[in-house]
């Protein structure tokens, strides 16, 4: 198994840090600091074991190819990307959602076959719900991508498209989300740059990997 693999089955699992670092403050509450002591250190050596699969996801995915065809403004960024075939997949958040998406690319589907995790991740709201997309290596289309095992994953082309991207770090909750939209649209209003889609958001690092690896844009396609 391959140590990208390695580190997306650690990102599965909810995050035992916290469970161990809360249990070791009601240990010391009660006076018992000997075993507060040993849940404190399995609690920092799973963050360290959380942190590492994160990097290992990052360095080892590959990145999507894109041209930069021009800016606006100080911020924002244009670019044209060539078709893309996408396994994508609703849910009630993007931890379940990605999930489900990484045991596809590591051989959950039909043909046993193993895909490199491409970056970024997309992700779009749809009310109450999220979908995310992964981006699936080139070479792959829809009459040749492995079939999912999973019936709410599906395959799907979109072609070539220029899209408008406003970067930015840290987790992407709803109010940086938000606000960094708010921003790209304003930019493309004064520039009177018309838009073609509902505003979406590229993510180069998983759903639950720490702040300082987080790196994100709002993006939208355009004109």
């Amino acid at each position: 198994m391959r140590l990208q693999e390695v580190a997306i089955l650690i990102q599965f699992q909810e995050h035992p840090a916290c469970k161990a670092f809360n249990f070791a403050v009601l240990l010391l509450i009660m006076g018992k600091s000997g075993i507060a002591f040993g849940l404190f250190t399995v609690a920092v050596v799973l963050v360290a074991g959380w942190y590492l699969a994160s990097v290992a996801i990052v360095r080892d995915a590959v990145m999507v190819d894109y041209s930069v065809v021009g800016t606006i403004g100080q911020e924002v960024e244009v670019r044209q990307y060539s078709n893309l075939t996408l396994a994508s997949m609703s849910s009630d958040s993007l931890d379940s959602a990605f999930t489900a998406l990484s045991r596809y690319i590591i051989g959950n589907n039909r043909d046993n076959a193993r895909m490199d995790m491409v970056l970024p991740l997309i992700s779009r709201s749809e009310g109450e719900r999220v979908n995310m997309s992964f981006i699936l290596p080139e070479g792959y289309r829809v009459d040749n991508a492995p079939q999912p095992l999973n019936s709410d994953i599906a395959i799907s082309e979109i072609p070539s498209r220029k899209v408008a991207v406003l970067g930015f770090s840290g987790y992407a909750g709803d109010s940086a989300y938000e606000e960094h939209r708010g921003r790209l649209e304003s930019s493309l209003r004064e520039h009177r740059v018309q838009t073609q889609s509902d505003y979406f958001l590229f993510s180069y690092a998983p759903p639950r990997s720490p702040p300082v690896l987080m790196k994100n844009e709002v993006a939208v396609e355009v004109a």
